[in-house]
């Protein structure tokens, strides 16, 4: 979608889901961070904002957002699976997009495991990022546009690990690249010209 609004409506909903989420332990990741990193705002025609937060989370999550603006899908099948999340929320009467990434942390692993990811393909082991926690620990906070937002540790470092050494490049997703996970590792592969 190719809406001037967008922007302002994914700041609002940052805003939003910072707020309410102040008191869990998340951070901006994926485009979000990019954005961040980048940019120091959202990317233009972003749908959404993308947040991770550790799976032990997901009921807190929940009661975040109950009695919200933001519905958290659940009927779908696919939202089901304790690793991802989507809130949807009207502004003007265009329906926005909140995308919670629900990562496992265990203590003994050097890194993080976020399944859903570019593939959104559920409980699928290959297909998990592994996400250096060096990257991640610990969580900052940061400000992005006036609004107090958390980070991880390392934000270059993360950009770098998900989009590769051009990431302060700007592309479009789809029409320019698409991504894979190799290894536990992201992988874009770039478009024929």
């Amino acid at each position: 979608m190719n809406d001037p609004r967008l922007v302002e409506h994914n700041l609002d909903n940052l805003r939003y889901v910072s707020e309410r989420l102040a008191h869990l332990p998340h951070f901006l990741f994926y485009g979000t961070l990019l954005g961040y990193e980048r940019e120091g705002t959202i990317i233009t025609n972003d749908d959404d904002i993308d947040i991770l937060v550790d799976r032990k989370y997901h009921d807190e999550i929940h009661d975040a957002f109950r009695s919200s603006e933001v519905f958290i899908r659940k009927r779908r099948a696919r939202y089901k699976t304790g690793l991802f999340l989507q809130g949807v929320r009207v502004i003007d009467g265009i329906q926005t997009y909140i995308d919670f990434y629900l990562y496992q942390d265990i203590e003994e692993h050097s890194y993080i495991a976020e399944h859903w990811n570019y593939v959104g393909v559920s409980g699928t082991d290959a297909t998990a990022l592994h996400i250096p926690k060096d990257m991640i620990y610990p969580i900052q906070n940061a400000r992005m546009q006036g609004i107090d937002v958390k980070v991880p540790a390392n934000p270059k470092q993360c950009c770098e690990f998900l989009y590769g050494k051009d990431w302060g490049t700007p592309r479009s997703k789809g029409a320019d690249y698409t991504m894979k996970v190799q290894n536990h590792r992201p992988v874009m592969v770039m478009k024929d010209s």
